[in-house]
């Protein structure tokens, strides 16, 4: 099963998450790729998850403007 985790700017609860969402990647069946916002990768940096991400999750998929990578349209597409 996959699970898409979006980070946006708001880090309120970003650690506790992080700690929850790392938990439930190391029970399978569940593979989680991590969506940041480019306000996510600031406030993950911010909050020194960052390097972490990439320690835990396989795919971590970064926005580099509104339509790239073309997130919603994997999703649509049922690819995700």
């Amino acid at each position: 099963m996959k699970v898409a985790w979006g980070i946006t700017g708001a880090g309120d609860k970003l650690l506790e998450t992080f700690e929850i969402m790392r938990d439930i990647q190391q029970d399978k069946p569940f593979e989680i790729e991590v969506f940041l916002s480019k306000s996510g990768l600031l406030v993950s940096k911010y909050y020194k998850i960052y390097s972490e991400l990439f320690d835990h999750f396989k795919k971590i998929w970064v926005e580099k403007d509104a339509n790239t990578p073309f997130l919603a349209g994997r999703l649509q597409l049922n690819e995700f």
